[in-house]
């Protein structure tokens, strides 16, 4: 069992709920311990009756197509917890990935960046074709982050990034290598950033992409 002691927030997206579906949804939260998990939002944007002889699925959600994550800080045990929660709940199916940060997580990182071990999914990303990243303040934990997906998501067409900043010149922490790679998807427009959100692309469940 995995333990994802910072993780407050987490919304499931289902496009239908027969029963290996519903099964997902179980098994996730049996294999990953969320001790404090404060809101869970699962959306069913349609409904099928169960079919008969189906099978209970293996670890793998392969039915979750969009997952929304609203992080209250991103420092280095919450990047450490995210990287768990993505190996020990594999999505191969995932298309759109949404990531709200904090808009207030300014204070020092709890320890240096080079101790977040990254632990990608066995199945990675390979259906995963856009990101959305929030509140994005250019952290180095955040700036791994992006560098994680741009090197995992083989698929991937377009980040979307909001950030009240551009590109600082000078990033201290910061590995030299993700910040070359962020720079080159910013160079050839795989990253796309702005200061203001783009009302047109927005998680199924929008309501709960809030301010906090």
């Amino acid at each position: 069992m995995s333990k994802l002691p910072s993780l407050k927030e987490l919304l499931l997206l289902m496009l239908e709920m027969e029963m290996h579906n519903l099964a997902d949804i179980y098994l996730l939260l049996k294999s990953c311990h969320f001790s404090n998990l404060e809101r869970l939002f699962v959306q069913v944007a349609s409904y099928s009756l169960p079919s008969n002889g189906v099978t209970l699925p293996s670890r793998n959600l392969h039915s979750l197509r969009e997952l929304q994550l609203l992080m209250s800080d991103m420092e280095a045990v919450n990047l450490a917890d995210l990287y768990v929660f993505l190996k020990s709940c594999r999505c191969p199916n995932l298309k759109r990935l949404f990531v709200q940060l904090s808009a207030f997580s300014n204070e020092p990182m709890e320890g240096p960046i080079d101790q977040v071990r990254e632990e990608p999914p066995q199945d990675g990303f390979d259906n995963l074709v856009m990101v959305k990243v929030m509140n994005f303040s250019w952290r180095p934990t955040e700036v791994q982050l992006v560098s994680f997906l741009l090197r995992k998501a083989s698929s991937l067409c377009k980040i979307l990034i909001v950030s009240p900043n551009n590109t600082p010149l000078d990033l201290p922490g910061v590995q030299e290598a993700d910040l070359l790679l962020l720079k080159e998807a910013l160079a050839n427009g795989k990253i796309v950033l702005s200061e203001f959100d783009d009302a047109t692309i927005q998680p199924y469940h929008s309501e709960a992409f809030i301010k906090f």
